[in-house]
């Protein structure tokens, strides 16, 4: 493709190639970069977790209480998934769909399973039956196609030999459908029978997805079955049928206050310049860097090597800056060749929809969410759009035009993903969970503490991030819902704040500081309470009653967006 130099010729040009390469869905699962796509599989959350609304009793062990219960809890954290090349079983999917579509596990349209799929429970159709982690938030995830917009009828064949309800909130387009998938015990894990619901679907491709309501994850699912019109299987890696915010227009914010900014700014200094050399020798054979690296505490050279490269705790993103601020200072190619390369694998790393992954290639589990936890996406957008706007340390050869405008495409996807995985709580748009679904956009499990729920500080590096961009009309409104969250007196706590001096077993960190306000890490999706959780899983509404390790281990409270709303109050939001 050849890039004119006129700016508005080449807004123009990534406009279209953007709007096309949403409609096509992307090139079998990636979208293509400066260098070729890696493959990818899907990912689960590897923590077998529980949790309880009661803030004085702990939920069942999950030891005890399996997805599969007589079945081997797979502790494996990778979750399976279908590729777009499995065939698909279904009753009919032919080009003009079917009035009745079966999805089968390891076929087209089935996305993944927070788990794993098993078959030592008799009864089961095809290869065997999707089992989920026992966690709260642990999903399944179905892709297919419709001919025209209306009503559907969903019918999931389920067994469940527990003592209670397995149900799934069911989510369509990543936003909570407002119903519940009862799965009540069957009585045996090899006794099945079925849960049907109805549910409105848009014409295109929809993503449909099941979240455990409980600690102790779904029930196995055999396959879903759809009625309706014109049905088919979808590709996973393709699009959902909301729309895109590809071609952005709208006036720009002035950036001189906007905190999202200074991570990037202090990263250009982030170590002293002599331990560049250092800082270039650890990055791997993929372009990526290592997490966790205090290159001014290192002396020793590293050798590269063939791990993941990480967007996690500001990895990568924080190394590239660094080094490009070198180039800057120095003229040293070693150090813009660097730079590249990390571009090269931030743009492989970005999934076709937008979001990324903490690891690049994957690693399964809740790594493999697209993930805004510690502000990853975050950085790496920033990082993208000062590169785009040449702003210093890029205002120089580090990147051509091709390159910028590859970014550009990278930005408007992540814009796109942004905007499509914020939280609808009914017909209120919210905020955003810490880790999205890399399929469906909906809250994710990660750690077994980290549960599908609002965060009060990651949120906020998305609209500071959103604040960067044109103020389309549907950029303004996502900024308008969440400002009014943050707003909100059922959001954060009056006259307290959280000092985390305040350790040991029943001793409070949320003190009394009249004046201040205090923002809580979680929130629950349903209602806004703040959710405090032990390595269990177990979700306290009083902190003290937490065990002290992960009381004191993590930060549950905090004035996080102060800054934003200062910033956001001082360009007439």
């Amino acid at each position: 493709m050849i890039f004119l130099h006129s700016p508005v010729f080449s807004r123009l040009i990534l406009s279209v190639a953007f709007v096309s390469l949403v409609a096509c869905g992307g090139s079998g699962g990636k979208k293509p970069s400066v260098s070729d796509s890696v493959g990818s599989s899907s990912s689960s959350s590897s923590s077998s977790s529980s949790s309880t609304t009661s803030s004085s009793s702990s939920s069942s062990s999950s030891s005890s209480s399996s997805s599969s219960s007589s079945s081997s809890s797979s502790s494996s954290s990778s979750s399976s998934s279908s590729s777009s090349s499995s065939s698909s079983s279904s009753s009919s999917s032919g080009s003009s769909g079917s009035s009745e579509l079966l999805i089968q596990e390891n076929t087209t349209g089935f996305c993944e399973v927070n788990g794993s799929i098993d078959s030592d429970n008799t009864g089961f159709t095809g290869d065997g039956f999707a089992n989920t982690d026992n966690a709260q938030g642990a999903s399944i995830t179905w892709k297919v196609n419709t001919g025209a917009a209306g009503s559907y009828q969903l019918e999931w064949r389920y067994a469940n030999g527990g003592d209670s309800s397995r149900s799934g909130e069911i989510y369509i387009n990543g936003s909570g459908a407002s119903q519940t998938a009862v799965l009540a015990t069957t009585g045996a894990w090899s006794s099945w029978t079925s849960e049907a619901a109805t549910v409105e679907l848009a014409a295109g491709t929809n993503t449909i997805s099941l979240l455990a309501t409980s600690s102790d994850g779904l029930a196995n699912i055999d396959y879903l079955k759809l009625v309706g019109n014109q049905l088919s299987t979808a590709d996973c890696n393709s699009g959902s049928s909301s729309s895109s915010s590809g071609g952005l227009e709208g006036p720009l914010l002035s950036q001189s206050s906007n905190p999202v900014h200074g991570d990037f700014n202090s990263a250009r200094s982030e170590w002293n310049a002599s331990k560049a050399d250092i800082v270039l020798s650890y990055q791997l054979d993929n372009g990526g860097w290592p997490k966790n690296n205090d290159y001014d505490e290192l002396d020793s050279p590293g050798s590269g090597g063939s791990d993941n490269g990480t967007i996690d705790n500001g990895a990568t993103t924080t190394e590239m800056i660094f080094l490009a601020e070198r180039y800057r200072l120095t003229g040293e190619s070693k150090y813009r060749d660097a730079v590249r390369k990390g571009m090269e694998w931030l743009l492989d790393a970005q999934y076709d929809n937008g979001g990324w992954p903490q690891f690049w290639p994957l690693e399964g589990g809740y790594k493999d969410h697209a993930t805004y936890n510690d502000d990853a996406m975050v950085k790496a957008l920033t990082l993208l759009h000062h590169a785009v706007n040449e702003s210093e340390p890029f205002a120089s050869d580090i990147f051509n035009d091709t390159h910028r405008a590859e970014m550009q495409v990278a930005i408007n996807l992540g814009v796109d993903y942004i905007l499509k995985s914020q939280y609808k709580r009914g017909e209120t748009l919210t905020a955003w969970c810490a880790q999205h679904g890399r399929y469906d956009y909906a809250p994710k499990l990660a750690r077994s503490y980290e549960l599908p729920s609002l965060s009060g500080s990651e949120s906020v590096g998305v609209v500071t991030f959103l604040m960067t961009q044109p103020q389309a009309p549907q950029v303004v409104a996502a900024i308008e819902a969440a400002l009014a969250w943050f707003r909100s007196a059922d959001t954060y706590l009056a006259d307290h704040s959280y000092d985390k001096t305040q350790t040991g077993a029943g001793v409070s960190p949320i003190v009394s500081d009249p004046g201040a306000k205090m923002w809580y890490r979680f929130y629950e999706l349903s209602d806004n309470q703040a959710m405090f959780v032990n390595r269990d899983g177990t979700v306290f509404r009083d902190i003290t009653l937490m065990d002290a390790e992960r009381k004191d281990g993590y930060r549950w409270g905090g004035d996080w967006p102060e800054d934003l709303l200062d910033y956001a109050e001082s360009v007439g939001y």
